[in-house]
């Protein structure tokens, strides 16, 4: 509850929020523990459910937004990147809000495979598989 709570409050980024509570739905499968005994949001399909509601971006746009930061990537010059010894200063570094949707997207992704096998609900294991499908295109 207080991984929810602290999404709730904006203390921590929704996809922070949910890759912890599939990691710990994880953690509960590894332990062999019920899912009787655990709140509904601890279990597989409880906690892929909840991170596929707080997935920032849609599909589509997840990829599109890869794609232009590829690009951007691809075809910058040496003022893109940071000189070596320059002082490095956060608040100018801050990720615009698509590259910040973008990580939280690979966030969720990262933790999906640790659930998916034992997902019971035919809905949501759709779903997390059409998410890592795309994954290599991010």
């Amino acid at each position: 509850m207080a991984v929810i709570l602290a999404v709730e409050r904006h203390d921590i980024d929704a996809s922070l929020g949910a890759y912890w509570l599939l990691r710990l739905a994880a953690a509960a499968v590894r332990l062999d523990l019920p899912d009787s005994d655990l709140p509904v949001v601890l279990t597989p399909d409880g906690s892929a459910a909840w991170a596929l509601e707080h997935v920032p971006l849609p599909r589509a746009e997840a990829v599109a937004a890869a794609q232009s930061r590829r690009g951007q990537y691809l075809a910058a010059d040496e003022s893109f990147f940071a000189h070596v010894g320059s002082l490095y200063d956060s608040a100018s570094q801050e990720p615009d809000a698509q590259e910040s949707a973008l990580m939280g997207v690979e966030r969720i992704l990262s933790a999906l495979p640790w659930i998916i096998d034992h997902l019971t609900n035919p809905e949501v294991r759709r779903e997390v598989q059409a998410w890592l499908a795309i994954e290599g295109q991010l």
